[in-house]
């Protein structure tokens, strides 16, 4: 979710929840967005993991209390640079909808590819 990428300051970014999958199997985020296959007696189950915080990626000064993009970013960190994403807030917006279509591609290509009975896919806000 939105907190994933640094909370209200978006300075810390994703990759302590990915890299702590490496160490506790109980917690299962390989990266932003995933597939997770598993296998029952007489069915499978692939479960797509998407990230969909552009959803929550306006423009600064838009709803600024429910906004990964806000101006509260200024004066901070506000880059998740160092992490493989947007450089500053301005970008900000851009980089989450970017995301968002590589994301759709790489979910249909998934899905259309996934021979298990059932397929779900999650998100983080309602698409």
């Amino acid at each position: 979710g939105n907190h994933d990428y640094g909370g209200y300051r978006m300075d810390k970014g994703w990759p302590q929840q990915i890299g702590y999958s490496f160490v506790n199997h109980n917690w299962i985020m390989p990266a932003r967005y995933y597939m997770k296959r598993m296998k029952h007696q007489g069915f499978t189950v692939d479960v797509f993991n998407t990230d969909s915080n552009h959803h929550d990626a306006k423009n600064p000064g838009e709803q600024p209390d429910h906004n990964i993009c806000s101006h509260h970013n200024y004066g901070g960190a506000g880059t998740c640079a160092a992490n493989g994403g947007m450089p500053n807030v301005q970008s900000c917006r851009s980089w989450f909808w970017g995301s968002a279509g590589a994301q759709q591609k790489w979910l249909e290509e998934k899905l259309a590819a996934s021979d298990a009975t059932w397929k779900i896919v999650n998100t983080h806000f309602p698409c």
